[in-house]
């Protein structure tokens, strides 16, 4: 393809395919479809093989028609990545990124650090930053086929938490006229990572189309209406509900709000303005509640403070459910007038010091996120470290997982997934090599080192027979780990264990040894799911 490209142009294959000409972009689109059929090719022939009840075969696995082209394939190409917009706001991976979406002490979901007062819709995905490293096979040389590797510290597959997308990273920073769809938009690399699922795209299409449209009705520009929370909120109504024919569209990020409720609407739109009492962990609104009278006053109090005028009251036959009141709590308020914002200046909106380009959340001074999690202290028993040995036993057995490169641990020893070897005393079943884990500070290897297995795996150490305290410590330093299990001589120590990332497992058991071997079995496992094993301790009794 490359001599193709520089046949028509010299040097056409050196360039980005926005640059090329009609005709060199399609050498490019014909070979991606020789590329494409290929697979197909690959798979019709050749993948039915491997699966031994042939229940995978892929021997009848064709293309449809539905496009209507000779080769039955798409008439255009899917592009997936894209050239970013330089907006008002560039989204950084700090404003929606904490912990794998998890509370790293109860591991359950919250609300992301920004909620922007500009927010649009609602998303959450997985940070997943594909391979960024390109080596020539050696015996090709430069000319020839390349693989693609992982920079260290360039991959991650943390969760965001439940975020907003701004009205600010439509609009460009500079040009009129102009708003970013698609994957052309205003976030860091990291951020287009995980906002670039086909259902966001579509959020992302809706959000730009009625911002266009309401800037064309009001002889608006964009960004103006972005510090104007009268058209921020008419863009809302217009994606939520207020469009004759439209599916509505989740604004703010509910966890258990679905688009048919009643008050899915009302709830949406309440929430965005910040007229509901909110909470960082509290991710589902539970519309079919019923409504406490401390809630409601919470809302009328809070209300006070974003709409103007005097609040009216509601009254029902029958006490409301949280649902019902919003419906007929938006009834009331909807029409009258909203608190505008008020602006300090054409570069600082809240006069708080940070320029508007890099300020989160415009109208909230010197307040770079809208709410702080306390972090809860680890329990002992979660804090990756051996506790103190067992009183009147003798000098224990410690046993240290992690990476060949990893700093020793005073009276552990090291195992590095190696098979078993009886000189050296311990050791797996099979080579587990690869399957070594080093996260964060590797002078930390307790904590942050680990063997991981995705299925079944057993590893022995030869001791005396006898009883013997087995104390294991399960998790890891960078990720969540789910479902962890782990068995000593049969005996359950560790069963469908969660830990979120930085948070640990540690649990005992006394088992009895007759063949001179303590052997421990991890997993099985669920689809997903691995067994971190940090370290074990083994104790004579």
């Amino acid at each position: 393809m490359a001599d193709a490209l520089d046949a028509t142009e010299p040097g056409a294959s050196k360039k980005n395919i926005v640059e090329l000409t009609r005709e060199q972009r399609q050498i490019i689109y014909d070979d991606a479809k020789r590329q494409s059929l290929s697979v197909l090719y690959h798979l019709q022939n050749f993948v039915h093989e491997r699966a031994p009840d042939k229940t995978n075969s892929f021997r009848h696995f064709h293309l449809s028609g539905e496009f209507g082209t000779p080769d039955n394939l798409p008439p255009k190409p899917y592009i997936r990545e894209a050239l970013r917009l330089k907006a008002m706001y560039m989204m950084r991976e700090q404003d929606g990124r904490n912990r794998d979406g998890k509370d790293k002490t109860t591991a359950k979901e919250r609300f992301s650090h920004v909620m922007y007062e500009d927010g649009l819709f609602a998303w959450q995905f997985h940070y997943d930053y594909h391979n960024t490293g390109r080596a020539y096979l050696v015996d090709e040389g430069e000319s020839g086929p390349w693989i693609d590797y992982e920079k260290e510290g360039r991959h991650t597959r943390n969760v965001s938490d439940r975020s907003w997308f701004p009205l600010r990273s439509l609009i460009p920073e500079k040009m009129d006229g102009l708003l970013g769809a698609q994957k052309n938009l205003g976030y860091s690399s990291i951020v287009c990572a995980a906002i670039r699922l086909h259902d966001h795209g579509v959020h992302v299409g809706q959000a730009a189309g009625a911002t266009a449209a309401l800037a064309l009705s009001k002889n608006k520009k964009p960004r103006d209406m972005a510090y104007e929370r009268a058209s921020i909120e008419a863009i809302r109504g217009a994606l939520c509900g207020e469009t004759e024919g439209a599916v509505p569209l989740l604004v703010w990020p509910w966890r258990d709000l679905p688009a048919d409720h009643p008050a899915f609407a009302a709830i949406n739109r309440l929430a965005s303005l910040g007229a509901l009492p909110l909470d960082p962990r509290e991710v589902d609104f539970k519309p079919d509640e019923p409504a406490k009278n401390e809630w409601i006053e919470a809302v009328r109090e809070i209300s006070a403070g974003v709409f103007e005028g005097e609040l009216p009251s509601v009254e029902f036959a029958l006490p409301p459910t949280r649902g019902e009141f919003c419906v007929a709590w938006w009834g009331v308020v909807r029409e009258l007038p909203l608190r505008p914002f008020q602006r300090q200046s054409d570069t600082d909106a809240d006069g708080d010091g940070i320029a508007d380009a890099d300020d989160a959340l415009l109208f909230t001074p010197n307040a770079p996120i809208v709410w702080e999690i306390e972090v809860v202290p680890a329990e002992p028993h979660e804090d990756g470290l051996p506790p103190e040995p067992t009183a009147g036993v003798s000098e224990p057995i410690q046993i240290n997982f992690c990476g060949a490169r990893s700093e020793p641990v005073d009276a552990f020893q090291a195992d590095h997934g190696r098979v078993f070897d009886a000189a050296r005393g311990f050791g797996w079943g099979r080579d587990l090599t690869a399957n070594v884990r080093q996260r964060n500070d590797p002078k930390d290897s307790l904590k942050n080192a680990f063997v991981f297995t995705r299925g079944s795996d057993q590893w022995e150490h030869g001791v005396e027979n006898g009883e013997w305290k087995v104390t294991v410590c399960v998790g890891d330093g960078g990720h969540e780990q789910r479902g962890q299990r782990v068995k000593a001589e049969g005996v359950i120590v560790i069963d469908q264990v969660d830990t979120a990332e930085g948070r640990f497992w540690e649990a005992s058991a006394v088992v009895n040894v007759k063949d001179g071997r303590l052997t421990l079995d991890l997993g099985p496992q669920g689809p997903g799911e691995n067994t971190c094993l940090n370290w074990v301790r083994l104790e004579r009794l």
